[in-house]
């Protein structure tokens, strides 16, 4: 259409004026200018919309932060005992494995403590033995003096109650020979009343000899069983004393024979005793037990292990250094590190765990690493710091809080670097919300 124009108004302009034909022409060239000048501004601001609104789509799918460092467990390696160092088998940032000796201590004061308490343990062991020993002794000895004694008690009784009936009888003999010996003696006097009379009779030769003899053979009968009866009397009292006597020593045996008694008793009470004794030997046999174990394991101490595989940091042990329990030695920096992010509050509520995660690793610029997000923190950064803000004041200022955000490297990602990663470098993270 604009050909066919500029063809009329070239056929227009053959009849006219140089002057007007050049007018004309640079008007058309302006036109021309502006018609290009506002296609090109179209076109400009069409691309500026899309390419927006690609951008827009691009970065509401995404969440940045330069606020991230890799971290990883440390282990803090410290003696459990004093000692000096003896040996040392690692160097700064040295590999080891868990269970690995580090270093050692020297045993010798050790060894010599495992001796002592050894020793102790054999002792005590022995007088508990000893001790129970004794219980089985002191059982049958205090059974065999209780019976021994129950036994002498009932004989002694019975020789007791024998003594007493020796005593009655000897004394009802004693009363009954008196008894006699009085009607013996009224007997004798009778009798020597009738010998003097027949013995002055016989004088005047009133009766005769055989009379006189027999009134005297009668008198000397009746001095003879008075005499016999004194004697009897003395054997009876003899025995009296005897059979008292023997109540006496019946009675002092039987005294004897209860002590004894007793005795078993109190022998049955020190079994008592020796059984608590024997329990409080027990109970120094556990102790010197524990204390042996107490001190093996104290020995064993002397060797300190890594825990767990990492590598050496922060080694402060040298050969002949005197340390003290508690005292830190060196760190371990275990594997599997991960990145610690703090994103703002406003960024978060977006995130979900295992969420896709690029990670640009300063030490390592240029290069991307992949993960995802393992956990959120429970409570802001702010929280757990030494001085927790407190907003519950008169002046408040609102500031966007940081929330900690945990993230897991994916292993093939960082299989090639995994050796140089250290805790503490810096990191961009960007959390892809939208794939």
């Amino acid at each position: 259409m604009s050909s066919s124009t500029e063809a009329g108004n070239r056929a227009d302009l053959r009849g006219a004026e140089p002057d007007v034909i050049q007018e004309i022409t640079e008007q058309t060239k302006l036109a021309r200018k502006r018609t290009t000048v506002f296609l090109r501004l179209g076109l400009f601001f069409l691309a500026a919309a899309i390419g927006g609104a690609f951008w827009w789509q691009w970065a509401s799918s995404r969440e940045e932060t330069d606020d991230a460092y890799i971290d990883a467990h440390i282990s803090n390696i410290s003696a459990k005992i004093s000692g000096n160092i003896q040996h040392v088998f690692v160097e700064d940032n040295q590999l080891v494995s868990a269970g690995q000796v580090i270093l050692d201590l020297d045993p010798s004061d050790y060894e010599v403590k495992v001796d002592q308490n050894l020793a102790a343990l054999e002792e005590a062991q022995h007088i508990a033995e000893a001790t129970h020993s004794k219980i089985g002794q002191s059982t049958l000895s205090a059974q065999g003096q209780s019976t021994q004694a129950s036994g002498d008690v009932s004989s002694t009784e019975a020789q007791i109650e024998s003594a007493r009936a020796h005593i009655s009888q000897a004394e009802a003999e004693t009363r009954q020979t008196r008894s006699r010996i009085i009607e013996q003696e009224a007997q004798v006097k009778f009798d020597l009343a009738d010998y003097e009379r027949y013995r002055l009779v016989y004088q005047d030769r009133v009766i005769t000899k055989q009379q006189f003899d027999k009134a005297k053979t009668t008198y000397d009968i009746a001095v003879a069983q008075l005499a016999g009866l004194q004697h009897d009397l003395s054997a009876a009292q003899e025995r009296e004393r005897q059979a008292k006597a023997s109540l006496k020593d019946a009675e002092a045996k039987l005294r004897r024979s209860q002590g004894g008694i007793t005795s078993a008793l109190a022998m049955g009470r020190q079994e008592n005793i020796d059984k608590e004794s024997y329990q409080g030997n027990l109970a120094g046999v556990k102790k010197c037990a524990a204390d042996l174990k107490q001190s093996r394991l104290q020995l064993s101490y002397t060797k300190i292990v890594a825990p767990v595989s990492g590598r050496i940091g922060r080694k402060n042990a040298e050969v002949g250094q005197r340390i003290e329990a508690g005292q830190l030695l060196l760190a371990i920096v275990q594997d599997n590190p991960w990145i610690t992010a703090n994103f703002k509050e406003t960024q978060v509520g977006k995130m979900r765990r295992g969420m896709p995660v690029e990670v640009v690793i300063d030490t390592f610029s240029g290069r991307k690493f992949s993960g995802h997000i393992d956990s959120i923190a429970p409570a802001s950064g702010a929280k757990f710091s030494m001085l927790p803000p407190d907003n519950a004041t008169g002046n408040f200022t609102k500031v966007v809080q940081r929330v900690p955000v945990k993230i897991v490297f994916d292993k093939d990602s960082i299989a090639a670097v995994k050796d140089l990663l250290a805790p503490g470098m810096s990191c961009i993270v960007t959390v892809l919300i939208k794939k």
